[in-house]
């Protein structure tokens, strides 16, 4: 009796909210994201800053398996190709959680997904951030800030991107 009481108060101390909290990171509007390294599809090392190339950044976690992820990508690539002539395009890019890099890159390439692609196969960065539902769509600014985390809502998305896309130009023509 006092083996099983105590391996479930052993249990209750290892999932503490602390514990918890200590090993998420937040995302909040307004301040810079976490800092974690991302490892593209073709290998290659990626920070934020790597992403965003100075401009605002759209990043869309999602699964090759996701439903709700097959019916956002068409309406996603809508609003990408819309930025997409801008020389103050935002940057893309498409993190996939929880599945093997070839699977991504298969699926990636059937689906045309735009930007940058990213595989986090153990969800590790992913479960840090906090993202626990997918499609989830983080938008950066230009200075690596959030400027929304959350559902895919594709007019939402455009008002915000071209009020960043225009703050980009305003800040550049004032230089």
């Amino acid at each position: 009796m006092w083996g099983v009481a105590t391996g479930a108060v052993l249990l209750l101390m290892t999932l503490s909210p602390q514990t918890v909290e200590a090993e998420t990171k937040k995302i909040r509007e307004g301040e810079a994201p976490p800092a974690v390294d991302w490892v593209s599809v073709a290998g290659d090392t990626l920070t934020w800053d790597g992403l965003r190339e100075e401009r605002p950044l759209v990043v869309v976690f999602w699964a090759t398996w996701c439903t709700v992820c097959k019916k956002e990508w068409p309406k996603l690539q809508e609003l990408f190709l819309l930025f997409a002539d801008s020389p103050r395009a935002p940057a893309w890019a498409s993190i996939s959680l929880g599945e093997p890099v070839s699977e991504v890159a298969r699926v990636a390439g059937e689906r045309n997904v735009p930007g940058k692609l990213i595989a986090d196969p153990t969800e590790k960065n992913g479960k840090y951030l906090g993202i626990r539902y997918i499609p989830t769509i983080l938008v950066l600014d230009r200075d690596g800030l959030v400027a929304y985390c959350g559902k895919s809502d594709t007019k939402k998305l455009d008002r915000l991107l071209k009020k960043l896309t225009s703050e980009s130009e305003k800040e550049e023509t004032s230089r």
